[in-house]
C-alpha cells in the first residue's frame, strides 16, 4: 500500500517538474520572440516619425526619437538568449533533448528489467 503511494508520489511530481519546465521554456520562447519583433517596431515607428532638426522647438521629439532610435540598435544588436547558468540555453530544442534523453532512459531500464535470469 505504502509502495503504490510512493509510485503515485514520484509520478505526480515527475509530472509537475515535466509541465515547470515546458512553461519555462515557452515563456522564454515567447519573451526572446517578443524582443524580435521590438527592433523592428522600433525602426518602423523611426520611419514613420520625421525627423526633425531643430533643437529648441521640438526638444522632446529629439529625445524621443534618439531614446528609441538606441533602442532599436540594441535589441538588433544583443541578441536576447535565456541560459542555464550559462551552461546552456534554454528553448524548445533544450526541451527536445531532454525529453529524448528521459524517454532513452526509460527504455533502456525496461530492457535491463525484462532480461531472463539464467
Amino acid at each position: 500500500m505504502i509502495a503504490n503511494i510512493l509510485k503515485v508520489t514520484r509520478m505526480i511530481s515527475s509530472c509537475t517538474l515535466l509541465a515547470t519546465c515546458i512553461m519555462l521554456v515557452s515563456d522564454c520562447q515567447a519573451i526572446t520572440k517578443q524582443m524580435k519583433k521590438t527592433s523592428v517596431i522600433s525602426f518602423k515607428i523611426l520611419l514613420e516619425n520625421p525627423q526633425i532638426d531643430i533643437p529648441k522647438k521640438d526638444l522632446k521629439i529629439n529625445l524621443i526619437n534618439e531614446a528609441l532610435y538606441t533602442v532599436a540598435l540594441q535589441s538588433a544588436q544583443n541578441k536576447l538568449v535565456f541560459t542555464a547558468a550559462g551552461f546552456f540555453t534554454i528553448d524548445y530544442t533544450m526541451l527536445y533533448n531532454m525529453v529524448a534523453t528521459i524517454i532513452a532512459y526509460i527504455v533502456i531500464i525496461i530492457q535491463l528489467t525484462n532480461t531472463p535470469s539464467q
